[in-house]
């Protein structure tokens, strides 16, 4: 029996309502429907021509293989739609009960297999029926229950793709990764949150980056092994996605963003259109301060990497230094007493930057007491 929406026939189906497994931002998502199937619709039988000879049977063995062919592409396809409206979204004929903090997911096991962290997790669980499987992801930050959710529809049909915003990608990449088994979805949602970077969301991207980097800094600065060690915690599972995804933040927050803002031209009066920020004027920042301004809420550690960095356009190092100087400035009420950033423009240095930043801390006074 077919499963009746508002707008019509979906999906092969039991006649009922959605399980309340199902997050309500997945409850529309159907695969497309034409002529009452989803995907796309039967195709016709091939057409003969009788008493045909010599070419003609060539021609019709051809008809013949794609006809055949395009059946099996609708019958994969229909069977997908099935499988996941009438198994991921109505949870019916499960064989596994899947609890996620406080929700809980009717599946089946020979789905779920396709998880090799779900499938290790079903082999050493107790074989009752149906079998139940608990997940803690709190110790997981970058896992939503929406980028959860997405990742194991995908287990059951590609569909899943249609969801993976720049809002929730970086949650379905986690997930993906979690999961594992997923490398389609993970490429998927990892290009989604690259073409996603930009102004607007960059103060979003910077504490990403600042959450899976660290304090500790060495001379050239690169982390240390220790502090690599200790980071490795928080970047381990999001894999090698993690890294590229934190050098393409810091490639577009250094490289690309002060060329679309203009920093440090000598009068940036245009604006960018792959931008919202507006040419200067006596209202509105110039694309000079609103660079800087991003400047004054990073940590030192990635404010000393994006300072001394070779791709930061600035077209000196007397342009450089002054630049620094003047985040120095911006940042420091926000570091308390204790605390002081320094600025260096060294001369007669070979490669690499010859504008260095420090922080240190004060010492407290000694006051000398005599009699």
């Amino acid at each position: 029996m077919a499963y009746t929406s508002p707008d019509g026939p979906s999906i092969a189906g039991p006649s009922r309502m959605l399980n309340n497994h199902t997050p309500s931002f997945m409850n529309n998502l159907h695969p497309p429907v034409q002529n009452g199937h989803p995907y796309a619709s039967p195709p016709e039988t091939p057409e003969t021509t009788p008493h045909s000879t010599g070419g003609s049977d060539e021609a019709g063995h051809s008809q013949t293989s794609y006809y055949q062919s395009t059946t099996a592409a609708y019958h994969n396809e229909e069977i997908l739609g099935h499988l996941y409206h009438t198994g991921f979204q109505m949870g019916n004929y499960s064989d596994i009960n899947l609890h996620i903090e406080k929700r809980q997911y009717r599946l089946h096991a020979l789905i779920l297999a396709r998880s090799t962290t779900l499938a290790h997790l079903m082999s050493t669980a107790s074989h009752s029926s149906p079998q139940t499987i608990y997940i803690s992801l709190s110790s997981e930050p970058f896992i939503t229950e929406e980028g959860f959710s997405i990742a194991l529809g995908f287990l059951y049909a590609s569909v899943s793709l249609q969801l993976v915003t720049p809002q929730n990608a970086l949650s379905v990449l986690a997930s993906a990764c979690y999961l594992g088994g997923m490398e389609d979805m993970a490429a998927h949602a990892y290009a989604v949150c690259k073409s996603g970077i930009s102004l607007e969301t960059l103060p979003t991207w910077m504490q990403f980056v600042s959450s899976i980097s660290n304090d500790d800094i060495d001379a050239k600065g690169s982390l240390s092994c220790r502090e690599k060690n200790r980071s490795s915690e928080h970047r381990s599972i999001l894999g090698d996605y993690g890294e590229r995804l934190k050098d393409d933040v810091m490639h577009y927050f250094i490289a690309v963003l002060p060329i679309e803002l203009g920093t440090f031209e000598p009068r940036a009066t245009v604006a960018s259109p792959n931008t919202s920020t507006p040419a200067a004027s006596p209202g509105r920042p110039s694309g000079y301060n609103v660079y800087l301004h991003l400047y004054t809420s990073l940590p030192f550690t990635i404010f000393k990497l994006c300072i001394e960095s070779p791709v930061l356009p600035a077209p000196s190092d007397h342009v450089r230094f002054n630049f620094a100087k003047a985040c120095v400035a911006a940042r420091k009420p926000g570091l308390g007493r204790d605390s002081e950033e320094t600025v260096v423009l060294a001369f007669g240095t070979e490669g690499g930057s010859a504008v260095c930043l420090a922080r240190k801390t004060r010492k407290k006074a000694l006051w000398k007491v005599t009699k």
